[in-house]
């Protein structure tokens, strides 16, 4: 059990100005999260006969391969920013297919 102890402390600041583990732990949840959302999305575009949850699914797996790929270069602090990243980019990709699925 060597390490709970600074896990816990770390997991205990972060969630302190609610910000959730995503973020305190970077890529790891975030493209576990991600992959469950974006595997959703799949049967929805068979389903309702739109291939907008295909493409909306195509680009949340593109924007995290790119981080993914990328976050390499970003230094010590590559982690968090990847996550960040990630659920930014899947929070905007999930606006604009709302808007283009709402727009006549």
């Amino acid at each position: 059990m060597d390490g709970v102890e600074p896990y816990v402390a770390r997991l205990a600041q972060v969630n302190r100005h609610g910000f959730g583990f995503l973020l305190a732990y970077g890529v790891t949840w975030t493209v576990v999260f991600t992959i469950v959302l974006a595997a959703h999305f799949v049967p929805y575009s068979w389903l309702y006969g739109t291939v907008l949850y295909a493409v909306l699914a195509l680009l949340i797996a593109l924007v995290v391969a790119l981080v993914v790929g990328t976050q390499g270069r970003w230094g010590d602090d590559a982690q968090r920013r990847a996550g960040v990243w990630i659920t930014s980019a899947n929070g905007l990709i999930l606006l604009g297919g709302g808007v283009v699925a709402l727009t006549p």
